[in-house]
């Protein structure tokens, strides 16, 4: 009884000793959105297969990250290098919608599909990831803002930087006169 025990502990032991290490070691990439707005916001990664110049046709994706006034709110990609992740792209281009969060909670996802209800489309190609701030392409991660920074304004985005900049003061604007400033 004894040796078949010694046995026993012998074979867990090489199994713990020789097994490939977990995903502990792998290096989580993420896109980090930062909401510098006086509202809460939604953003959505266009993943390859729903990628297109409209919204996806599902009801209420699930892949919006809520992200309140102030705060941050990340997509953990799990790809081990940007390189790698954009050739599920067209064009080497990752494109982000951000809605106001009040838009996602009034209207079903059907109407802010045809009526494009969105604050501002980012089209961020390979060479624009300089322009995002605190982007560090070493460790693979991206930080996205919303508004948009005037580094940015060079980047491809729908409607374009001046009217997104536009509207976001106009948003500032309400929000002031609606709180009494």
């Amino acid at each position: 009884m004894k040796t078949k025990f010694n046995l026993l502990l012998i074979f867990l032991s090489s199994l713990v000793f020789t097994s490939c290490p977990m995903d502990i070691e792998r290096p989580h990439h993420f896109i980090l959105f930062e909401c510098d707005a006086p509202h809460s916001i939604g953003c959505l990664l266009l993943l390859p297969d729903n990628y297109s110049r409209t919204l996806p046709e599902q009801a209420n994706p699930l892949e919006i990250v809520d992200i309140d006034v102030s705060r941050t709110g990340k997509i953990d990609v799990g790809i081990a290098t940007w390189s790698k992740y954009l050739t599920f792209y067209p064009n080497d281009t990752i494109s982000f919608v951000i809605f106001h969060a009040d838009t996602l909670e009034r209207y079903p996802w059907d109407r802010i599909r045809q009526e494009n209800k969105v604050l501002v489309r980012y089209d961020i190609a390979a060479e624009d990831y300089s322009k995002l701030p605190g982007t560090d392409l070493l460790q693979m991660n991206m930080i996205v803002p919303y508004p948009p920074i005037p580094s940015m304004a060079s980047v491809h985005m729908y409607p374009p930087y001046e009217k997104v900049m536009e509207q976001y003061e106009e948003d500032c604007r309400k929000i002031a006169e609606r709180e009494g400033y």
